[in-house]
Order: C-alpha cells, then structure tokens, then sequence
C-alpha cells in the first residue's frame, strides 16, 4: 500500500539515480516542509512530488497501484523514473517519452587527473545567467536560486567552474546528493570554449570533492555519454521522463 513516507524509509544503499535524487531532496530538506511530498511502500519503493514534477523508484516492477497514483495524483505533471518504468506509463497513455542512459563513476577506469582547479569561485547570479544561456527551458531565477543556495548551504551541493579572462566558461555541479552518493549535472561548456577540457576540468574537481560518494551522472546524448566514458564513466542503468497530457479545465 502507498503511503506516507517516514524516517525509516530513507534508510537504505542508493542503487539507482532516480531514488538518490528522492533521497536528495529528503536530505536538503527532510520529511516536513509544505512544498515536498514523499511516498513510499513497504516494498521499498519511493516517489516525491515538487512542482509537479515527481521523482519514482520502484524497486522490482512497476504495479497497478503505483501505476493508478502516478497518473491520476492531481499534483503530478512529470514523472522521472529509470526507461522500464516510464515505458509502462507511456505505453498505457500513448504518449512519447524522453531517456537516456545512467552511468556511474569508476576509479580503477579513470583516465584523468584528479586535481582542484582554484578558479572555482562565482557567484550563484552568474552561474544562473551562465546555465540560462546553455540549456534551453531552464527553471526562473528565484525558485532556483532558492533551492541552490539551500542546498550549498547545507553541504549538499557542490559547484565547479572555469573561467577566463573573469568571464565564467564552463562548469559542474551535483544537482542530488546525499552522505554517500551524489548526481552530477549542469554540466555546461561556452560554445567558443568547447573541445577545449572545460568540462572535463571541472567535472575532476567535483571528483575531488566527493571521494566517498558513489557519483552517478546522466548524459543527454551519445556525445556526452562519450567524453563521460573517458573519464571513468560506465553505463549502470537508465533514466526516463514524461509529460502526462493536461487534463484540467
């Protein structure tokens, strides 16, 4: 049975991305803030719900019952869960979806150099004009802005970046991140700088700072799944995403 999720549901090895970016946001900002809602069953599945958008990890198959809530809780707009899942929903909507594939660090294959770069200071203005400008549909300033600086102010976010000539070029960031896992991303590149190591830089320094972690990141195409690999990054599952369609009045 679905129900409210408790402390005692968090307590667990991250395996997945989907369920690190819910045990993120548990671990930003606990059980009991009015603008998150965490779900759980006693099989150990999970699910939280921000703005519409609700992060799902199943932990075996994807059932009815979760099937009838993801689609019919009157708060859920967008659903990211690992391909197999989404398909289902996809399938029995017949509607598209988006995906990709997850990958996870490993140091025994790693080809680069770990190193900290000191040019990594900026401010959360500047790297918010910066980001706005490389990815297309990125969220308004203020909400993002908020949750950012929440979390670097709770050791829950890291950021690195290059600039040059005091113009910020590139950068890296854990956009989820708990004790021992965290999830890489924002991952950005000025178009005149790229091919250059920008990025690969400042995802070393992130390395750097998460020795403990079980990093994961989640590339958007086969290009970036590409320079990942070269840094130790091997595939260790999927990600998937939908848009149910508009139903109110």
């Amino acid at each position: 049975m679905i129900r409210t999720a408790n402390e005692s549901d968090f307590d667990r090895k991250i395996s997945s991305e989907s369920e690190l970016r819910i045990c993120a946001l548990k671990r930003a900002y606990g059980l009991n803030v009015p603008f998150i809602r965490f779900f759980a069953d006693d099989e150990g599945s999970l699910a939280s719900v921000m703005d519409g958008f609700c992060n799902v990890y199943v932990h075996k198959k994807l059932n009815e019952e979760w099937q009838t809530f993801l689609q019919m809780h009157a708060d859920i707009r967008t659903i990211h869960a690992d391909e197999n899942t989404i398909a289902i929903l996809a399938t029995a909507r017949r509607i598209p979806f988006k995906k990709g594939v997850v990958m996870r660090f490993d140091n025994m294959l790693s080809k680069c150099a770990l190193h900290a770069n000191e040019q990594n200071a900026c401010s959360l203005y500047a790297l918010y004009v910066f980001l706005s400008t490389v990815f297309d549909d990125f969220p308004l300033f203020d909400g993002w802005y908020v949750d950012v600086s929440h979390r670097v102010r709770h050791g829950c976010c890291h950021i690195a970046t290059e600039s040059e000539n005091e113009r910020l070029i590139g950068c890296a960031m854990t956009v989820a991140e708990t004790d021992t896992a965290a999830l890489i991303g924002g991952v950005s590149t000025s178009p005149e700088h790229r091919g250059r190591g920008v990025a690969s830089r400042c995802i070393s320094e992130l390395l750097t700072r998460l020795p403990q972690k079980n990093v994961f990141i989640a590339p958007s195409d086969e290009p970036a799944a590409g320079l990942y690999r070269k840094l130790g990054f091997v595939p260790c599952g999927t990600w998937a995403e939908l848009t149910l369609p508009y139903s109110g009045g």
